[in-house]
């Protein structure tokens, strides 16, 4: 099974920004996200894409693309804004992508 310590970089773009408390310093997950990429390095936001990438090609289901997720974002749970754990990595993806391409 996959775990979060193989992704290094999503560990770092996501733990560092989606933490427990993000809601204090961001108005949305995406507001977070979009600091995540602008405060990351454009090779290490490439990097956390394609590790995102890794993730939405496995064959994890989502209650383990979940499980991940929370440990690389240090707490955040994408279902608790209604989201599938598969979704949201897409979701991201596209977000942390239009940062870099910008």
């Amino acid at each position: 099974m996959l775990t979060p310590w193989q992704f290094p970089n999503l560990f770092q773009v996501f733990g560092g920004y989606l933490h427990q408390d993000f809601d204090l310093e961001f108005a949305s997950p995406d507001e977070a996200l979009l600091a995540a990429a602008a405060g990351q390095g454009s090779e290490q936001v490439g990097d956390a894409v394609r590790e995102i990438d890794s993730l939405l090609e496995s064959d994890l289901d989502d209650s383990q693309l979940h499980a991940i997720v929370e440990r690389l974002t240090a707490g955040y749970a994408p279902e608790l804004d209604a989201w599938e754990a598969r979704a949201w990595l897409a979701h991201a993806r596209r977000l942390l992508l239009r940062e870099v391409t910008a």
